[in-house]
């Protein structure tokens, strides 16, 4: 199950106010909608937060750094206005350009399965939200930018999915959303009528359609 806009809040200001650590890294991976592996592999030269992109070239799976899963998943993507203002905190005092971006406290990289065993779930059961993989904050990412009007072609770039995967692993995630928030109704036959935009959280809108807010 995909976590919910008012999910991804509380989620968000869990991590913010108790593992904070952890925060940038959460917080990334709700904007961006990169896998957690690649997330893992990132290095402060792979960001470039005076113009606002990110570079994803490389992945890393249980301490074994490789390539992504797919060609087209090498990829530079646009970092939402929101994000940088996180990011440039987070990495205020990083120096070293080969350093990871994402570390535990104790500075070693984040390991993505004991990630999910001991902070993810641990903060989910603390929040009473219902345990879900931690890569469901990629669903998340991409199904709240289809349900925004969000072009295609842009979020298969961030994502690095390719438009046909998009439209068939998502789209029905955004019409069960809008459904299920009273948005979209269906007709003794059965059929959906014609639904509207399920986010009437303008500021949050506004933040995530970077074609809106550009960084330059």
């Amino acid at each position: 199950m995909i976590p919910t806009c008012e999910e991804r809040e509380k989620i968000l200001k869990g991590f913010s106010d108790h593992r904070l650590p952890y925060y940038a890294f959460v917080f990334h991976q709700f904007w961006t909608g990169c896998r957690p592996s690649e997330a893992c592999a990132l290095r402060r030269r792979d960001v470039d937060l005076s113009y606002g992109w990110e570079r994803i070239e490389k992945s890393r799976v249980a301490g074994d750094e490789g390539g992504t899963k797919t060609g087209p998943s090498n990829r530079q993507i646009r970092l939402h206005e929101n994000l940088v203002d996180v990011l440039k905190g987070h990495v205020r005092f990083m120096l070293d350009p080969d350093a990871y971006l994402f570390t535990t406290p104790d500075g070693t990289p984040i390991d993505e399965s004991n990630f999910y065993k001991r902070e993810w779930l641990p903060m989910l059961r603390k929040l009473q939200i219902r345990p879900r993989p931690f890569y469901n904050t990629r669903h998340s990412y991409a199904s709240f930018m289809l349900s925004i009007g969000t072009k295609m072609n842009f979020i298969s770039a961030q994502t690095g999915d390719r438009e046909e995967t998009l439209k068939k692993h998502y789209a029905k995630y955004l019409l069960r959303e809008s459904i299920r928030n009273g948005n979209g109704s269906k007709t003794r036959s059965g059929k959906v009528q014609k639904v509207k935009n399920p986010l009437k959280n303008v500021k949050n809108r506004n933040l995530a359609r970077s074609e809106l807010n550009p960084q330059k």
